[in-house]
């Protein structure tokens, strides 16, 4: 058995099987995920006083677990670990995240698209997977946005990357949240990301968003059926067959009445 002592006083916090902990970096998963323990850049491992690396094969009986906070974090170190995850840098995130640095820092970039991001959000916005596994087992909030982003859902929807629209949806990512500015012949409306892949023609992404619950009430049903309309999306499509079947579910004889109060709100 491997015994996990806290550090500081030596008291016993658990045991686990030793071969069921091949190395430090099982451990620390496992002491987040069944012991309420922070995610693993925030813990230190160590045996006689020696640091244990997370690669580090454990063949011992024995280690100490001492819990470490977010180091101060630089507007520009905040910068270099969105590069890094916009770059797929996996190494890079991995070695930033070790200081450990708060993987929801702010960071301001006057030349980015986006202007006020986090790393999260260049992530999922350049399709960079493993990054994003990286910093949402960091402890990075999937559902982030400042003031002049989107989600990560939204971003990752309207860039195409139906892999990285799953990984978030599966992670417990928001259908609903609507920090999507869209611009349409008249009207500016604020959508979720449903209405960003629907107005890119993204069929398959949008069809895995309704599938995750997207579109539950009359605003989000109108708003993405203006979004086919206005968009790639043909009559057609299976996007738009299920989104008027949504509306008829919803709402039957009457949906066609609440029309004008939905495009009053």
């Amino acid at each position: 058995m491997l015994r996990v002592c806290w550090s500081l006083s030596g008291a016993e916090l658990t045991t686990f099987p030793l071969a069921k902990m091949p190395d430090v970096r099982t451990l620390k998963r496992a002491l987040h995920e069944c012991h309420g323990a922070p995610p693993r850049f925030q813990q230190a491992i160590f045996h006689n006083g020696r640091s244990l690396t997370d690669e580090t094969k454990l063949e011992v009986e024995e280690v100490e677990l001492l819990l470490v906070a977010f180091v101060q974090t630089s507007g520009q170190q905040a910068f270099e670990l969105a590069h890094a995850a916009a770059c797929g840098d996996v190494v890079g995130v991995e070695s930033l995240l070790q200081r450990p640095q708060d993987p929801d820092h702010v960071c301001y970039h006057g030349l980015c698209e986006f202007g006020e991001f986090t790393a999260l959000c260049r992530a999922a916005a350049h399709g960079q997977l493993e990054c994003l596994d990286l910093l949402l087992e960091a402890g990075a909030d999937i559902n982030s946005n400042v003031r002049l982003c989107k989600t990560p859902l939204s971003l990752a929807a309207n860039a195409g990357h139906l892999h990285v629209v799953r990984r978030l949806l599966a992670g417990g990512a928001d259908v609903h949240a609507r920090k999507e500015t869209v611009y349409l012949p008249g009207m500016t409306i604020r959508g979720t990301a449903l209405c960003g892949a629907c107005l890119r023609g993204r069929e398959e992404i949008a069809r895995s968003l309704l599938e995750a619950g997207a579109a539950s009430d009359l605003v989000e049903i109108r708003r993405a059926m203006w979004c086919c309309r206005y968009g790639r999306l043909p009559k057609t499509s299976t996007v738009v067959r299920l989104l008027q079947q949504k509306r008829r579910q919803r709402f039957g004889p009457f949906a066609r009445r609440t029309n004008l109060a939905c495009r009053r709100r």
